[in-house]
């Protein structure tokens, strides 16, 4: 095929026409990375009826390490004490971990311990180990963690010491259940409740249920400063002494997260 100087000079003139769109294009920037750690502390008031009764204080504290495909680790501690016409209303101390390793198709394995010890209710040493499996039906990361709705079920141990000059103690094999859903719902307000319960595998009879339902409020979102309102319940079906089986506690926190 014989190329003449009028097609060379043709495609000269296409190519220079088009090059310049390409070259003047601007690249597409990367989507901002999600920083995997976030950390809030939170100072508390509560009001509480059940074994303690009256108002207490309270601090909090819980870094998250969240990688949305990988896993997940949550770090927490929390502390209260007060006094109520001279008695102790409230004096105790808890902290744990919970890890995740995501699966594919929403699922996941989870381990999770705490340990606590509570004197009011004569509770010296209580340990709380569980692992099994878990289903999301959704999960989206945002700054700090996940958005979630997530349900929970395995297997566990709860070892339980208790004051006083007969002390007894307790070891149970335990189912472990659970739910969770974390869902911001507008750009300054955000819900969260959670629930578990963990029957002895022996005794069903046996059995600790606690719920946490708290609505978070935005107060300055550059400084990531919020409110949270909430109620607490917790269900111990065989408490220690003559200690009531249901406590329950309404509590307010100012949260400052980073």
């Amino acid at each position: 095929m014989k190329i003449t100087f009028p097609l060379i000079c043709a495609v000269f003139a296409i190519v220079s026409a088009i090059a310049p769109v390409y070259a003047d294009e601007p690249a597409a920037e990367p989507a901002p990375a999600i920083n995997p750690w976030g950390f809030n502390v939170a100072a508390e008031s509560r009001y509480m009826g059940g074994n303690s009764e009256g108002k207490t204080a309270g601090l909090n504290a819980e870094a998250n390490y969240v990688r949305p495909r990988d896993f997940s680790v949550k770090l927490y501690g929390a502390a209260r004490y007060n006094k109520t016409d001279g008695k102790v209303s409230e004096h105790n101390a808890s902290g744990g971990a919970d890890t995740e390793l995501f699966l594919p198709l929403l699922t996941g394995v989870y381990v999770r311990e705490e340990l606590s010890t509570d004197r009011v209710n004569d509770i010296r040493l209580r340990s709380t180990f569980a692992a099994g499996g878990e289903y999301f039906i959704f999960k989206h990361a945002v700054p700090g963690g996940l958005e979630m709705l997530r349900l929970r079920a395995g297997f566990g141990h709860r070892y339980e010491k208790h004051r006083g000059e007969a002390a007894a103690s307790s070891s149970d094999i335990t189912l472990d259940f659970g739910a969770r859903l974390h869902k911001r719902l507008s750009d300054v307000f955000a819900w969260t409740t959670e629930i578990t319960y963990t029957p002895a595998v022996d005794d069903f009879a046996d059995y600790r249920v606690s719920h946490d339902s708290h609505c978070a409020v935005d107060l300055i979102s550059g400084w990531r400063v919020s409110q949270e309102f909430g109620v607490l319940n917790e269900y111990n079906s065989h408490p220690a002494g003559d200690n009531k089986k249901l406590d329950t506690t309404v509590y307010f926190r100012i949260k400052k997260t980073w």
